[in-house]
């Protein structure tokens, strides 16, 4: 697998331009992806994804990509929960909503590239 087709997909659906520092972030985290359960899912995104964490990690990305955050864009996540992707500003991008369909629609390399159908707790190695 390679991060290359993901990072242009993140490139081609931001509604902004995407740093080389927040592609950094991505890219290293793109290395272990560990699928999640259900209950982590819902546990990850109780614990900080409410309206005021989205505020909070918008100012975030603001501030390292030194953007404002285009309106009426909705936060996000590039590295999905369920594969291990965290609440933090690099892992965000705004996007039009509603979004279905695109940068983890049939045909990204999100898509294609994630382990979108892994057993649970299983981890891949992405080069």
């Amino acid at each position: 697998m390679t991060t290359t087709h993901i990072l242009h997909d993140v490139d081609e659906w931001s509604l902004s331009p995407v740093s080389e520092e927040q592609k950094g972030c991505i890219k290293s985290n793109l290395k272990i992806i560990q699928q999640r359960d259900k209950v982590q899912n819902e546990e990850a995104r109780k614990s900080g994804f409410s309206k005021k964490q989205q505020r909070e990690l918008i100012k975030q990305w603001e501030v390292n990509n030194g953007l404002s955050w285009p309106n009426g864009a909705t936060p996000h996540h590039v590295i999905p929960l369920k594969n291990g992707g965290t609440n933090e500003w690099w892992n965000l991008i705004p996007v039009k909503h509603p979004h279905t369909g695109t940068i983890h629609g049939t045909g990204s390399a999100l898509r294609s590239e994630l382990p979108y159908s892994i057993k649970l707790g299983t981890i891949t190695e992405l080069k």
